[in-house]
């Protein structure tokens, strides 16, 4: 959002905006026309517009630079500086920052889908795994315990997710698998906890519990409950 408290310029100008680098170099831009004509404008005026960051662009923090320039012969104009803004000698105001991440987003454990379920030692039942976000740095195996009252692991369902965690698109993911209950399992409820561990090293990864979720500090966190009977 590019936001201006001055009155209207003698003529239109256009604005240029560079996001520059530690080393002082532009490393892309958003040149435009604002929305108004700058020699139109009374009071504050604000508007917003959207900038792509270009997918080669290095990592790490850049500083928003902008100014006004006359699109007949370039030259540049000089404003008055407002709260929090700085200017860099080259009638460039910063405005802010931006931080450039490797798309890395968090992800969250949402409760499972029934999350409670009652079934027969011995059968299966479909269990629903649902989350929200990422993607994850690197593609990371689903651990899922089902726990007794002694906090025992007596029986998993580890597993690979249909579509790689490192290319979830950060919005809601779900998928159904089909859990067997051993035979041999005593009867009584167990709880259902899952987590995220890399395939390699088999560590575990930091996940945000959602709405119904705990966490149990073993970097798992409960999803829900089953009920086995005899």
């Amino acid at each position: 959002m590019s936001r201006r408290s001055e009155r209207q310029t003698a003529k239109a100008m256009n604005i240029f905006v560079h996001f520059v680098n530690t080393s002082n170099g532009i490393a892309f831009g958003d040149d435009h026309i604002p929305a108004r004509s700058t020699n139109t404008w009374s009071g504050n005026y604000s508007y917003t517009r959207t900038v792509t960051v270009p997918t080669g662009l290095a990592l790490g923090n850049y500083k928003i630079v902008l100014g006004f320039f006359d699109p007949v012969t370039g030259q540049r104009l000089q404003t008055k500086l407002g709260a929090g803004v700085s200017q860099d000698g080259e009638l460039r105001y910063q405005i802010g920052t931006l931080s450039v991440q490797n798309g890395v987003q968090p992800i969250t454990v949402l409760a499972s889908g029934p999350t409670a379920v009652t079934a027969r030692r011995g059968t299966s039942f479909n269990l629903t795994y649902n989350f929200s976000g990422g993607p994850s740095a690197k593609a990371m195996n689903v651990f899922v315990h089902f726990v007794n009252s002694s906090n025992a692991i007596v029986f998993g369902n580890d597993h690979v997710s249909p579509i790689a965690t490192n290319a979830w698109s950060g919005g809601n993911y779900s998928y159904t698998r089909a859990i067997a209950i051993p035979a041999g399992v005593a009867a009584g409820a167990y709880r259902i906890k899952l987590g995220f561990f890399d395939p390699a090293t088999g560590q575990r990864i930091t996940l945000l519990p959602g709405p119904g979720v705990s966490a149990d500090g073993e970097i798992r966190y409960q999803v829900g409950t089953v009920n086995v009977q005899p």
